[in-house]
């Protein structure tokens, strides 16, 4: 299950399920994708609240010999056209158990990432207020951020994203080719501006996302990052496929051939198909610390050539402006995953 992260525990948790829509919105506009540059791609925004841990699993596999990584494709990739399938049984490894997470016993990559809800100060609405967005970063990305908390909780107890006290803004900076496609990608985050109390214009914003509360908690509520945080399970025919006519992980209710399946039923020892798709077991998923910049989770598209606001630190932002002014170099701190 997604797990909210206290900002000293920036661990592991899942991810959705699919579909492009969160509830009218639709991901293109919710979403701040943190797309690379090869001069550095820098994204300036102020976090909102807590992250959400997920782990996904790409369609790449190791060569037990060489221990490269190959690419792989997920049985199910005719019928769903998503990048990654979401761990169903990521407390398997800190329980010391036999996994039944399918994608995980058959070898397929995990790599850890986190979604937080953020204050896009590039792109404004009609009223001129900067929208609230979600982001989705990388584990080094998030341990920047920790290791950032923990030099500097004494000043901010409220962490990165509080929203009762004063807060910094971040800047997110990703340099590599777009897509992390042909090349190692460096992301760096870095803090700047000065420490201030949510500005009237981000307050109205967040109240822009909740037409119809009725309560003071409901109208300065974010978007429920849980919602985008729901384990993928392996269709019941193909985990028979797979499993020697097993089904080894429960499904929901909505899949259709699982509806016979009896609750009591205990799940199969694993057997090792005749491709050889299903390694040795293992009790935890196989997580790929030699991390890149995928990040195709939701399948949507920038919504814009990225761009910082050094006008950020006043009040009400009005309109996205370059950031020639802003000096990030001599303080970011680079890192190469």
């Amino acid at each position: 299950m997604s797990r909210v992260k206290e900002w000293e525990d920036m661990g592991v948790g899942t991810q959705q399920g699919g579909g492009g829509r969160y509830g009218e919105k639709d991901f293109k506009e919710a979403r701040l994708k943190l797309t690379a540059a090869p001069e550095g791609a820098r994204y300036r925004v102020r976090i909102l609240g807590k992250a959400i841990s997920y782990m996904a699993h790409y369609a790449e596999k190791k060569n037990p010999k060489t221990n490269e990584r190959q690419k792989a494709a997920f049985p199910d990739a005719e019928e769903s056209n998503r990048f990654t399938r979401v761990c169903t049984d990521e407390e398997a490894a800190s329980e010391n158990r036999q996994t039944h997470c399918p994608w995980c016993r058959l070898g397929y990559i995990a790599r850890p990432r986190f979604l937080l809800n953020v204050v896009d100060y590039a792109d404004t609405d009609d009223d001129g207020d900067p929208k609230i967005k979600f982001i989705e970063i990388p584990k080094i990305a998030a341990q920047e951020l920790a290791e950032w908390y923990r030099s500097n909780k004494e000043d901010y107890p409220g962490g990165p994203g509080d929203m009762e006290g004063e807060a910094l803004d971040f800047v997110f900076t990703v340099v590599g080719k777009p897509g992390g496609e042909g090349g190692t990608t460096k992301y760096s985050v870095t803090a700047t501006g000065k420490p201030k109390m949510l500005s009237q214009g981000i307050i109205s914003a967040i109240k822009k996302l909740n037409p119809n509360a009725q309560t003071p908690e409901q109208t300065m509520a974010l978007y429920d990052l849980e919602k985008l945080c729901q384990p993928t399970y392996m269709p019941s025919k193909h985990q028979r496929d797979k499993f020697n006519g097993e089904l080894i992980d429960k499904l929901p209710r909505n899949d259709p051939e699982a509806q016979d399946e009896s609750e009591e039923k205990p799940r199969a020892k694993p057997q090792p198909t005749d491709d050889d798709d299903a390694p040795a077991v293992k009790p935890a998923p196989a997580v790929d610390d030699d991390d890149e910049d995928i990040d195709k989770i939701f399948g949507t598209t920038v919504h814009k050539s990225p761009v910082l606001a050094d006008e950020a630190d006043k009040e009400d932002v009005k309109k996205p402006v370059d950031d020639d002014g802003l000096d990030i170099e001599s303080a970011k701190s680079e890192v190469k995953w």
